[in-house]
């Protein structure tokens, strides 16, 4: 330890002092102490015997476990040790917490661990709590189900439950029609205060189309009101996050989204400022005001004020103004500015035509309209043809090179192309790009209709949702007579949003409106016939189900527990999940999978022994895309993960604990991921590992497990 004295005159004349202190005695002892160890582990719990002298010293080595509660020794033993001048020694105490001991007959228990060295003359000790974990741990298996018209359902509980206690539980969750999740989903952007053109345009555009769409069908408002009245940690206002905690393997809190679930519950209780017609006015109107104060002369907007018009802003302004009209069929209050807008629009297009055309000249083929351009033609598709009269034959250009590139668009570029194609005298070939699109789809009886290809892009936070989206909406206005694709294609969406929070304020909008566009009887199809649920054909009451949504969760208890039955009556799409929890010997457990999968490696060199470098990889293999994964990874008592630190690494967040590894993704998309960690192995004996699991915390009932492994260290 070092120690400074700094000492002065009252000339300022100054002296620095500095010396050493050394805390130490003649034998000195430092226990290397596991985190943790299991029942069912037998291990080496070794300590460093320093001698700081400088001759030879022997002395006795001490372990003793004691009870906290009593401070009475359960086990003790001594050895001898000899160590060397001014070296360090080692002193290893053999742990067995197998069956038979006397430990494992103690259980599950937090001990003192003592070790001590005594000898002629000296004396040093340590002392550590050792938590002893149990060698069994809580198994949730789970089965989720979608009914998408009337019928019986029949699941064999028998295969959820790996054993047969009277404590075993089985928890049941019904949603008699999830539909109603859409309207959940619905954004409300209450802040105006904001001076950028892009919010401003997403609150007039999510507020008035969410406005628009609630007051499609008067049931909404009355479903609304009574979400208020509910009570309860499963109420139809409260994030999926903070429900169903007791099938979760992480609670909430020791999670990174509690602010994500917080924002959640607030999003749907301001679903009523939807009815606010006070308050909705003043908002549209504050965001009109400062559109229009950002427009410049010219017709561009602005991103702020004092800036200068930008093609780029202007035309994220002019679609969210565009498609509003054109989704609720009504001129907004902005129709002035919007004819400004597309006279600058129409000079940008008119030098990006000049622009193609001289490259045609200086001999360039097969050119086609950027980015921008496509999506001014989208826009241009929405409205009327008045709006770009002027600047006929620049947007006729575009459409005709476009109309050339076919293999070069993706399914959302074919699904605008049609719209723009249908709209400018090609109606047969935006009949072929919308063939194309279905041509691509996928379909099964649960997730319905979708894109399972490359051409499908991901977005930034989305995932397909707005290429599903323009697919339906081309299809709604092109060719709305192909109900039975665009209802499968609904399905899909409905079914994502079983696993997603959809917290992005346009695409939810929009996804919600190309759910309920001509469909809000779907929100009344099973209102007054409830499924009939069942086990072993005892009748379970449904009457306390959650309006609208008919949502009713039940839990029960027992040891032979075989069937569960569904009887649905109702047409539309139903859904939920069943879980057997019960109590299992940690390696007996097996691996399981419900729409998640997972496998662990331990990938090491040769043979385990102290200090070898063990890398842990799991392999995570998702058949849709989820929000909110965690993973545990119970690791073994003889493993120290090298990093210490949480934090985010490699797309998730990373959280070391002392008996298991967390790690957090916001979002996993369809397909295989892998997560690796490395670990020093840093005692011998024989140690098990627990399991490994993975589960969507947003809809729990989508988890996997793997086994847990057995290590022999030398």
């Amino acid at each position: 330890m070092a120690l400074y004295g700094l000492a002065t005159d009252k000339d300022m004349n100054n002296v620095l002092v500095e010396n050493e202190a050394v805390a130490s005695k003649k034998m000195m002892v430092q226990p290397n102490m596991p985190r943790f160890m299991r029942l069912g582990d037998k291990g080496w719990i070794t300590a460093r015997v320093i001698n700081t002298t400088e001759t030879a010293l022997k002395g006795t080595a001490l372990i003793e476990i004691v009870d906290p509660e009593t401070e009475k020794v359960f086990y003790s033993e001594t050895k001898n040790c000899t160590v060397d001048a001014g070296q360090t020694g080692n002193v290893s105490f053999l742990l067995n917490l197998q069956e038979g001991t006397k430990f494992y007959a103690a259980g599950v228990k937090v001990w003192v661990c003592r070790i001590s060295v005594t000898g002629k003359g000296f004396s040093d000790g340590e002392q550590h709590y050792l938590p002893l974990l149990s060698d069994s741990e809580l198994v949730t298996n789970s089965r989720t189900f979608t009914q998408h018209r009337a019928g019986t359902l029949n699941i064999d509980l028998r295969k959820l439950f790996a054993v047969q206690r009277p404590d075993n539980r089985l928890v049941i969750e019904y949603t008699n029609n999830p539909a109603w999740m859409m309207v959940q989903a619905l954004p409300y952007m209450s802040d105006v205060n904001v001076d950028d053109a892009i919010s401003l345009a997403t609150s007039y555009y999510v507020n008035s189309l969410g406005n628009y769409l609630l007051n499609q069908a008067p049931v909404i408002k009355t479903t609304i009101e009574q979400w208020k009245q509910e009570k309860g940690t499963n109420s139809s206002m409260v994030s999926e996050l903070q429900k169903n905690e007791d099938v979760k393997q992480l609670v909430l809190k020791d999670t990174p989204w509690v602010q994500a679930a917080d924002n959640e519950t607030a999003q749907r209780r301001e679903l009523t400022q939807f009815f606010d017609e006070n308050g909705i006015k003043y908002r549209l109107n504050e965001a009109t005001n400062k559109l229009r104060a950002l427009q410049k002369s010219n017709g561009s907007w602005a991103w702020y004020p004092k800036m200068i018009g930008n093609k780029y802003v202007t035309l994220s302004v002019l679609e969210m103004l565009t498609r509003l009209q054109t989704l609720t069929g009504v001129r907004t209050d902005m129709d002035r500015n919007l004819v400004k807008a597309f006279a600058y629009m129409g000079n940008e297009v008119a030098l990006e035509v000049a622009r193609m055309k001289k490259r045609e000249k200086e001999g360039e083929s097969n050119l086609r309209p950027s980015e921008w351009a496509v999506n001014y033609l989208y826009v241009c598709s929405l409205v009327d043809k008045s709006y770009y009269e002027d600047y006929k034959a620049e947007h006729a250009y575009l459409v005709d090179h476009l109309a050339k590139q076919p293999l070069a668009l993706t399914i959302y570029g074919k699904a605008i192309t049609a719209a723009i194609l249908a709209t400018n005298g090609y109606e047969q070939m935006a009949k072929e790009y919308l063939q194309s699109i279905r041509e691509y789809s996928v379909f099964t009886e649960e997730m319905g209709r979708y894109y399972d290809t490359r051409k499908a892009y991901y977005s930034w936070f989305d995932y397909k949702i707005p290429t599903q989206v323009a697919a339906i909406e081309a299809l709604q206005n092109l060719e709305p007579s192909d109900s039975t694709t665009i209802d499968q294609m609904k399905r899909w969406l409905l079914q994502q949003k079983r696993t997603q929070i959809w917290d992005t304020p346009i695409n939810s909008v929009n996804a919600v409106y190309a759910f309920l566009k001509g469909n809000t009887q779907v929100l009344q199809a099973a209102a007054d016939s409830p499924a009939k649920l069942s086990v072993d054909g005892k009748r379970i009451e449904t009457t306390n189900a959650s309006c609208g949504l008919g949502y009713v969760k039940t839990t029960m208890t027992g040891a032979n527990l075989n069937t569960f039955t569904v009887n649905k009556t109702a047409p539309g799409t139903s859904w939920g999940s069943v879980y057997a929890q019960f109590t299992q010997r940690t390696t007996d457990i097996t691996d399981a999978s419900m729409g998640l999968s997972v496998k662990r490696e331990l990938i090491y060199d040769d043979e385990l022994k102290v200090g070898s470098k063990v890398k842990v990889r799991i392999t995570i293999t998702a058949d849709r895309d989820y929000d909110f994964v965690q993973v545990v990874d119970k690791r073994a008592a003889c493993m120290e993960p090298i990093d210490q630190i949480s934090g985010y690494m490699r797309g998730y967040y990373y959280s070391p604990r002392d008996n298991a590894t967390y790690y957090y993704t916001d979002m996993m998309r369809k397909g295989t991921h892998v997560i690796e960690a490395t670990y020093y192995i840093d005692r011998p004996g024989t140690f098990t590992t627990g399991t490994c699991t993975v589960q969507c915390a947003y809809s729990p009932a989508y988890m996997a497990r793997t086994k847990s492994q057995t290590l022999m260290i030398k």
